[in-house]
């Protein structure tokens, strides 16, 4: 009887596996030549008949069944992948019942493989787990071994450490260890705390070990307040992300804010992401922002050589969200990994991959250097590395393999957005767990390239110290880290001899292991480090940059080479010899700094320059005017100058206010680099609520002469940024009638800026009064200058009482920061003109247009002219439009709901990077708009026009965070029934 069941049960299991193909391949598709093909096959199984028989019954089961998609047996999943390289593969290594739910893996030296699993995602807490895996045969198919650890809360990364795992589960970072080697931690201790818990998917994680023995991690967009458990010291990592050094405690906030993925490449070089930012490279660390707080902008790079370089080729077509995000774009990134294997081929080397974890999508972009940054080229062009067919696929991480394959953690369940993101409506009756029972890991390789047991499962546990060593010259980067890591943790200092061999590989990978191994090791000597900055390799000679740098005591050898380096032709060369030579006080070393600046005019010799003089600003700006006297391009040094000024504001150098006075009394009314110097300082000066020196009326007599004569020019721009600190009556009534009456935009917009800095209201009174009669653009940047002062906000609502500035003219960031205003005049009669201004019940007018529009006929034409209108200043379509907020090319897709939802009601589900904030400053400047950049002595500031504005936090006097988009609500007031008709038709169709 026994036998018979078991026969029973493994035909059953074998016509199982069958239907979960067909309806794989067929259910789900409109093809009835596959359906028929697949029937035919299920009645010639001759030789078995039971499983036949089965077969169709539960096929006739299936088909009577829910029409939704059900999850696939891993096999069925796997023949729904496509490649855009037919060379490549994907096997899976990993799956359920083994491992549900993954979100992370980690590679211990032994070969065992740890998953990470978040069970309970989205909301149920306390039922995450690490488990353990092993591979005996060496095959690549990994078997559960145990549980190591559960009742987490909703772990989301681990890592290798000293026998054990590290594991990121906000609050903490635990340390679980095995001490009796039953596969299970029953040792668990706190390692960090302070992390902020937040959503389950910002939280810290992409725990990894760095080439500079430090462990790096993601803040996750929450935040918090570290510590080690042991210790009182804490370290804020508000808007950054952090790194420890384990070895004497040291816990760092670094530059970068990454959501869910942390890469790092072979050479060290840091990129983060957010779930609609692919890459963005980490260029100035905190210590070079902390040199020059104005640089906040500079300190993070976007590596898309185009802004709209955000599509996604998704194969899924009717994908099931929860949000107005549209499919096709960036909109659920995570798990941004570096490849540093060898499986998939020298093309891939170097690329960065990341899941569209909703769109069932891998995106893979090369990364190529250009100078000092890297720039993300789509190689699959119209396609993205994997795709799939099935919605239940949810590449949310990757890992490089002891192999040196590329590993794919498969979330695999039925959804993997958040509720916090879905309308309230569609939430109800939603079961968030369904399916959480799956998940699988995937191997991906070059076809045809079999491995050894042993390459396939390393054992280092085992190895001598030579051979440890030895990998440090392996193609596979898990091998190389690993063998660096085990060295330093355990001190193995008696590997100095061949790790000095190592010096002298053919690999410059195993060069650079070898001099961070030494490092790591207290075993680094001057002599090493000269040998680094001679090396042949330039990515091995940036190692040495970074190795002198860490080391305070540098010898004139290495100066000399530093010094070198920092004059070299080599963008990237330049610009990190610069920031490491930033520390130094040495005459010789400013000498090389002006040296440098000279000679090269690129915007990163540049941004390095600003953060490495900082300690002498003044014999800098000296020497860089001494140079530049008398120039007339005033294109190519403009900006530079300005931050030049600008950094001189933040000196405590009591000389420079007298020296500015001076250059720009010396100055001739057409030397744009002077006049740019002395703006930058004047006005970074009145941001701090610094004391600005008296100008001589020559000065403004010059700015008024300019303005007459080549008013189209940039130092006629630049005159009349410096003519608001004049005291003269005359020359301000002289400026507004030259304002009112030029043709100039440029000039009107500058003109306006100037006036509306002023304290008197009279002026920006005169301009609202003429407001009919300047230029749309000039139009709104007087509307826009309302921010710039308390007499401009007045002047403002003075013209919205009086109706020559209609209300439907006002952006929901300005209004928000009139709402808002520090000073009880300006909010109270804000509140009055504008907080009534549009229908309270979103709801309800959602519901009215969606009525009215069913039957409406259309026309693209007035559609698009509608989005040209009202849309393209923050949205584009098909490349043409602005950035500030989500690409709708493909947004047409949505329903009529949901499409006049994120159009009339914007704020029902604001995402985080798209709420407003309202900041004011000392000085009574208002900033209002979306965060763009954040570090630990400044915020930027993006506003709906695109412009970004750095302030620092010291010079903060309030700062309101708004529950509210950036878009702003009212568009019934313009955009009535029949637009909005042909709007909606135009999204669905931009042609």
């Amino acid at each position: 009887m026994f036998l018979a069941s078991a026969v029973f049960r493994n035909l059953y299991m074998e016509s199982k596996h069958r239907l979960t193909i067909f309806k794989s391949q067929v259910l789900h598709t409109n093809n009835p030549n596959m359906y028929r093909e697949k029937l035919k096959e299920a009645f010639e199984m001759k030789t078995r008949p039971i499983t036949a028989l089965l077969f169709l019954i539960l096929l006739l089961m299936a088909a009577c069944g829910p029409a939704e998609y059900d999850a696939r047996h891993p096999m069925a999943e796997q023949a729904t992948f496509r490649f855009a390289d037919p060379e490549l593969e994907i096997s899976l290594i990993a799956s359920e019942p083994d491992i549900i739910s993954p979100v992370d893996m980690a590679w211990a030296p032994d070969g065992s493989l740890y998953v990470v699993e978040m069970t309970g995602y989205p909301i149920t807490e306390n039922h995450g787990k690490v488990k353990k895996l092993t591979d005996p045969d060496g095959d690549g198919h990994y078997t559960l071994e145990s549980i190591f650890a559960d009742n987490l809360n909703f772990p989301a990364s681990a890592m290798y450490y000293k026998g054990g795992l590290l594991v990121a589960d906000a609050p903490d970072i635990l340390y679980l260890y095995d001490s009796d080697g039953d596969g299970v931690a029953d040792k668990k201790e706190v390692f960090i705390t302070g992390f902020e818990p937040g959503n389950q998917q910002f939280r810290a994680n992409s725990l990894q070990w760095g080439r500079d023995n430090w462990i790096y991690g993601a803040n996750g967009r929450a935040g918090g307040t570290l510590r080690f458990s042991d210790d009182t010291t804490q370290v804020s990592i508000a808007s950054r992300d952090f790194k420890i050094n384990p070895r004497n405690t040291q816990i760092k906030a670094i530059s970068g804010l990454s959501q869910f993925g942390l890469a790092m490449d072979n050479w060290g070089n840091r990129f983060i992401s957010v779930n609609n930012r692919f890459a963005r490279q980490v260029m100035l660390e905190q210590p070079h922002l902390s040199r020059n707080p104005a640089l906040t902008k500079d300190a993070i790079f976007d590596t898309y050589k185009d802004e709209h370089d955000r599509r996604v080729w998704t194969l899924l077509t009717n994908a099931m969200r929860f949000n107005r995000d549209p499919i096709g774009y960036f909109t659920s990134l995570s798990g941004l990994e570096a490849y540093r294997g060898n499986l998939l081929g020298p093309a891939y080397e170097g690329s960065l991959f990341a899941g569209e974890s909703v769109q069932a999508a891998v995106i893979r972009r090369h990364m190529e250097k250009d100078g000092a940054v890297f720039r993300a080229t789509d190689m699959e062009k119209d396609a993205e590395f994997l795709t799939s067919t099935d919605d239940w696929f949810h590449p949310v991480n990757f890992s490089n393999g002891p192999d040196g394959a590329l590993y794919l953690v498969d979330f695999y369940r039925r959804f993997v957005e958040h509720p916090e993101w879905a309308y309230d409506e569609k939430e109800e009756g939603i079961d968030w767990n369904q399916g959480q029972n799956h998940g699988r890991i995937w191997r991906i390789a070059r076809k045809a390239n079999p491995l050894e047991p042993e390459e396939m499962r390393p054992n280092f546990n085992e190895v001598d110290i030579s051979t440890l060593v030895g990998q440090l010259e392996s193609g596979a980067g898990w091998r190389r880290d690993m063998a660096q890591q085990l060295l330093v943790e355990g001190q193995k200092k008696e590997a100095a001899g061949e790790l000095e061999k190592m010096l002298d590989a053919t690999s410059a990978y195993a060069r650079v292991h070898a001099y961070w191994t030494l490092d790591g090791l207290g075993l680094l000597t001057t002599k090493h480090i000269v040998q680094a900055l001679g090396d042949k390799n330039n990515e091995v000679v940036l190692q040495g940059i970074e190795l002198a740098k860490k080391h305070a005591s540098i010898s004139d050898e290495i100066l000399e080479k530093m010094i070198s380096l920092a004059n070299s032709r080599d963008g990237d060369l330049r610009f990190k010899a610069i920031l490491a030579l930033g520390d130094s006080k040495d005459r010789y070393v400013q000498d090389g700094l002006i040296s440098s600046a000279t000679q090269y005019a690129d915007k990163w010799t540049q941004t390095a320059i600003l953060s490495s003089v900082a300690q002498w600003p003044l014999r800098f700006a000296q020497e860089m005017l001494a140079v530049h006297a008398g120039s007339k391009n005033c294109d190519e040094k403009l900006n530079f100058f300005r931050q030049i000024g600008d950094l001189m504001a933040y000196s405590e150098d009591k000389n420079i206010n007298r020296w500015v006075r001076t250059v720009i009394n010396k100055t001739s009314k057409t030397d744009c680099s002077g006049w740019a110097l002395v703006v930058g300082y004047m006005t970074a000066m009145e941001e701090l609520s610094k004391p600005t020196p008296k100008l001589d009326d020559k000065i403004f007599a010059y700015a008024v002469e300019n303005l007459r004569q080549i008013p189209e020019s940039p130092i006629a721009l630049l005159g009349t940024e410096l003519l608001r600190y004049t005291s003269s009556e005359n020359t301000y009534q002289e400026v507004m009638d030259i304002l009112i009456n030029t043709q100039n935009l440029d000039l009107q917009i500058v003109a306006i800026q100037m006036f509306s800095n002023l304290k008197d209201p009279k002026y920006t009174k005169r301009l609202f009064e003429n407001i009919q009669t300047l230029d749309p653009k000039a139009r709104k940047a007087l509307i826009v200058s309302a921010r710039n002062s308390t007499a401009a906000s007045h002047s403002l609502l003075n013209a919205i009482q009086e109706e020559t500035v209609q209300v439907s003219e006002i952006s929901e960031e300005l209004r928000y920061a009139l709402l808002y205003h520090d000073v009880a005049d300006v909010s109270e009669k804000a509140e009055t003109l504008l907080s009534g201004s549009v229908n309270a019940d979103r709801d309800a007018l959602v519901k009215r247009y969606e009525s009215a529009i069913k039957n409406l006929a259309v026309d693209l034409e007035s559609g698009a002219a509608v989005f040209n209108t009202n849309c393209t200043l923050c949205h584009s379509i098909n490349g043409k439009g602005g950035n500030l907020g989500p690409d709708l090319t493909n947004i047409g897709s949505r329903s009529d709901e949901i499409l006049l939802t994120s159009i009339l009601d914007p704020s029902r589900m604001v995402s985080w990077e798209l709420k407003l904030q309202v900041i004011t400053t000392k000085s009574g400047k208002v900033y209002s708009g979306m965060v763009s950049a954040e570090t630990i002595t400044s915020i930027t500031i993006k506003q709906s026009d695109g412009k970004e504005h750095s302030i620092l936090k010291e010079n903060i006097k309030k700062r309101s965070h708004i529950e509210q988009s950036i878009m702003p609500e009212g568009y019934e007031r313009i955009i009535d029934e029949k637009s909005m008709a042909n709007l909606i038709a135009y999204l669905r169709n931009p042609v």
